[in-house]
C-alpha cells in the first residue's frame, strides 16, 4: 500500500512540474524603443531620417532551456521561420515545460540548408508553398549555389539633410558564413493562461543598422563589405534584447490574437483588437485562403477541414491595414 501512494506520489509530482505549454515568441521590431511600422520615418543613431519598405529575415535553430537545464531545440528545417513586420510570432506548438530560462537561435538559413554543398539541402522548388524555404515575396533566394539571402531590407535615406528621407538603399545578406547566433539569458516569461507561455522579444532595428552608411549603400546584395556588417551587429549589438519590465509591459498592453485546436479544427481568437474590422487566412506563399468581413474587437474564426501546413492569418482595420498577424501551423 505504501509502495502504491509513493508510486503515485511521484506521478503527482511529475505533472506537476512538467505540463504541455503552447510557447509563442514574439520578436517585435521596434526603432528607438518605439512601435515599428513599415513606410514610416524614424532617427537613426546617425541622426539621419529613415523609411523601410521591406524587412524581413530568417530565424532557425531555436533552442530553449527550461526547468533547470533542460534544453529543448528545433534543428529541423520545418522550424525554419520567416520573420516579416506584421508576422513576427513564432509558435514552437505545445511542449511539455513550465519555465523558461534562456532562448538561444540563429539568425540565417542554417548552412546545412543554404546552398547545394549542404548536408541537408534541396532545391527551392522541392519546398511546398507553405514552407518559409520556399519561394517569397519579395524574394529570399538568390540561387542554388549562393543559397537564402539571411536578411534583406530596403526603404529611403535622408540623403541632403532637409528631414525627408528621399534616397533608396538595399541591402540583401547572403553568405554561408554570415548566420549569426543569439543567446538571451534569464528569459521574463508571460504565463498567458495555464495552458500557454509568451516570450515577447524585441527587435531593435536602429542597432541592426549601426555602422551602416545608409545615403552611400544604393542596392546592395551580397556577402561582405557592408552586408556582412548588418549580420555582424547580431553579435556585436544589442539588437535582439528583452525588456526587464517585459512581462509587466506586455499584460498591460490592449489586444492578443491567438489560436487552439479544438477536436480536429482551428480555432483563432482575438481578444481587445478595438479596429478589428476584417480577418483573412493566407498561405505562406500569400495566396488568400479565408476572410471573415464585419469582425468584432472580440471575435474568433473556426478553421474546418484546412490542408496542414504553414498559414499567415491578418487583422486588418477599416482602411484596409494589417494591425495584428499570427503564423499558424495546421497539422
Amino acid at each position: 500500500m505504501l509502495k502504491n501512494l509513493f508510486f503515485y506520489f511521484l506521478i503527482f509530482i511529475s505533472f506537476s512540474f512538467f505540463s504541455q505549454k503552447e510557447v509563442f515568441i514574439h520578436l517585435v521590431p521596434n526603432v528607438n524603443n518605439t512601435p515599428f511600422n513599415l513606410n514610416t520615418d524614424f532617427n537613426g543613431l546617425d541622426g539621419k531620417s529613415f523609411n523601410i519598405d521591406h524587412f524581413d529575415y530568417y530565424i532557425s535553430d531555436i533552442s530553449l532551456t527550461h526547468d533547470g537545464g533542460i534544453n529543448t531545440g528545433f534543428l529541423d528545417s520545418s522550424h525554419t521561420y520567416l520573420i516579416e513586420p506584421d508576422n513576427f510570432i513564432i509558435s514552437l506548438g505545445s511542449l511539455n515545460l513550465n519555465s523558461i530560462e534562456e532562448i538561444e537561435f540563429t539568425i540565417g538559413v542554417p548552412s546545412r540548408y543554404n546552398t547545394i554543398s549542404g548536408s541537408n539541402s534541396q532545391d527551392i522548388s522541392s519546398f511546398p508553398l507553405t514552407h518559409p524555404l520556399s519561394f517569397q515575396s519579395p524574394s529570399m533566394y538568390w540561387g542554388w549555389s549562393t543559397g537564402y539571402m539571411h536578411m534583406i531590407i530596403g526603404g529611403n535615406v535622408d540623403n541632403d539633410n532637409n528631414g525627408t528621407p528621399e534616397t533608396y538603399f538595399e541591402l540583401h545578406n547572403l553568405g554561408n558564413q554570415n548566420q549569426q547566433t543569439v543567446s538571451l539569458i534569464s528569459i521574463i516569461q508571460t504565463n498567458t493562461s495555464i495552458n500557454r507561455i509568451d516570450v515577447y522579444l524585441q527587435c531593435n532595428i536602429e542597432q541592426w543598422l549601426k555602422n551602416i552608411s545608409l545615403s552611400s549603400v544604393g542596392v546592395l546584395h551580397g556577402e561582405s563589405g557592408q552586408n556582412q556588417q548588418l549580420l555582424d551587429n547580431v553579435s556585436t549589438e544589442a539588437v535582439f534584447t528583452q525588456a526587464a519590465n517585459a512581462q509587466i509591459i506586455e499584460q498591460q498592453k490592449t489586444g492578443e490574437l491567438f489560436y487552439f485546436f479544438e477536436n480536429n479544427d482551428a480555432i483563432v481568437q482575438w481578444k481587445d483588437i478595438a479596429d478589428a474590422h476584417k480577418i483573412r487566412l493566407f498561405s505562406n506563399d500569400g495566396r488568400l485562403i479565408k476572410e471573415k468581413r464585419e469582425v468584432k474587437s472580440n471575435d474568433f474564426l473556426r478553421l474546418e477541414n484546412q490542408t496542414p501546413g504553414k498559414y499567415i492569418l491578418k487583422i486588418y482595420n477599416r482602411n484596409d491595414l494589417p494591425i495584428s498577424g499570427i503564423n499558424i501551423v495546421l497539422f
